[in-house]
């Protein structure tokens, strides 16, 4: 339902591409792979392989999206913290460490191992 006529710029095409990507994410039927779970923003849960639903909170939600779109690659406590949050002034660091704890206790395997959320120097990142 987009259409781009010919002669067009790199950067036009580009941004539809993104904005195609953001809409499908936010769809009812987006289901990305983390780890060993589906995980499904648009109903915040993410599935196990033996279909155990996990119930994520928003924010819980927003995070692993945005770091599922950083595709391997360490974001910032300060891009998540402006992702996110929007960058409160009443939102610390520290929300954002509590935040992925209590999301690690819900994905992570009971031995305490990182496995799939994975804290870098400056930030995290999923596993690939």
């Amino acid at each position: 339902d987009d259409y781009v006529t010919k002669p067009f710029r790199f950067a036009v095409l580009a941004a539809r591409i993104r904005a195609h990507l953001r809409a499908h994410e936010q769809s009812e039927h987006a289901v990305f792979h983390i780890g060993p779970y589906e995980f499904r923003p648009a109903q915040k849960v993410l599935i196990d392989a033996r279909q155990k639903k996990i119930r994520l909170t928003e924010k819980e939600t927003n995070i692993l999206k945005y770091l599922y779109r950083a595709e391997g690659r360490t974001a910032s406590r300060e891009a998540l913290l402006a992702e996110v949050w929007g960058y409160d002034a009443g939102v610390t660091a520290h929300t954002l460490e509590t935040h992925i704890y209590r999301l690690r206790q819900k994905i992570e395997p009971p031995d305490g191992d990182s496995r799939i959320l994975l804290t870098e120097v400056g930030g995290y990142r999923l596993a690939p």
